[in-house]
């Protein structure tokens, strides 16, 4: 009777260990890297959130935004927003965080101005050396959506 007390406890013990495990790394692609997050954001002000790029020599024109995750050091960083509500100054904010390096590389700073309802492209020549990344965006000091990209 002992010994198969012993065998559950044994058994019950490895079954929360591998549980515990996969939701601590299950989420994980190989060199610790997070999976990249949905774009879509359910909230007050956001609809959908993605990334694109310009060629680095390319004039601003939002029609030509390639949406990807991948870009050379050479490109256009870029941010797609679907905004559904005015969103107030100060109230949206952004950060890009080093996945490998594990931290930020660009604090979280907030928008100064208030952002129109409707669909917003903004681009910006890369800032980042070769490596993977996440854009993180806020809404009210709350992480509201990542989005993983790489630079290469």
């Amino acid at each position: 009777m002992k010994n198969k007390l012993l065998i559950i406890i044994i058994v019950l013990l490895i079954i929360i260990i591998a549980i515990l495990a996969f939701t601590l790394f299950g989420n994980k692609k190989p060199g610790g890297i997070e999976k990249e997050q949905p774009g879509d954001v359910s909230g007050e002000y956001l609809t959908r959130a993605s990334l694109g790029k310009l060629k680095g020599d390319e004039k601003f024109d939002p029609s030509k935004v390639v949406k990807t995750s991948v870009f050379s050091t050479t490109d256009q960083f870029c941010m797609i927003l679907d905004i559904k509500k005015n969103i107030p100054a100060g109230v949206f904010g952004l950060s890009v965080y080093d996945q490998i390096k594990g931290e930020d590389v660009t604090p979280k700073a907030n928008f100064p101005q208030e952002l129109k309802m409707g669909n917003m492209v903004g681009c910006e020549p890369i800032e980042y050396p070769v490596g993977q990344y996440e854009q993180r965006i806020y809404i009210n000091d709350v992480l509201v959506a990542t989005l993983s990209f790489e630079v290469k």
